[in-house]
């Protein structure tokens, strides 16, 4: 899910999924983690600032930074595209008002 330009395959959704149903027959929590570093690698090489970019894309490409994502939220009925957190700008700094149930693989991610 890392762009070539950062020196990632570039894969595609449908890569994607092939991969994570050909890894979830072997062990759905491997799946998951590897879902979630997909879709944290996908978010930040769409919306990262350059200079995240910069920094994260190519190590994730290397093998080297685990990305995850926390979905879960408490009152949310484990519905992530229902977010119950809110984020607002703050003398130019966003703050996040959120509580998370989970995180995959938090004890291992990088970011």
């Amino acid at each position: 899910m890392v762009p070539v330009e950062f020196g990632g395959a570039g894969g595609s959704l449908v890569e994607m999924a092939t991969v994570l149903e050909t890894l979830a027959q072997g062990c759905a929590s491997t799946a998951m983690i590897v879902l979630m570093h997909y879709c944290a690698s996908a978010v930040l090489a769409g919306s990262a600032s350059p200079k995240l970019k910069k920094s994260v894309l190519p190590a994730i490409a290397r093998g080297e930074h685990l990305s995850t994502l926390a979905f879960s939220e408490f009152g949310s009925g484990g519905h992530f595209y229902a977010p119950v957190s809110r984020a607002h700008n703050t003398n130019g700094h966003v703050e996040l008002n959120v509580v998370k149930s989970f995180a995959t693989s938090a004890g291992e991610a990088d970011s």
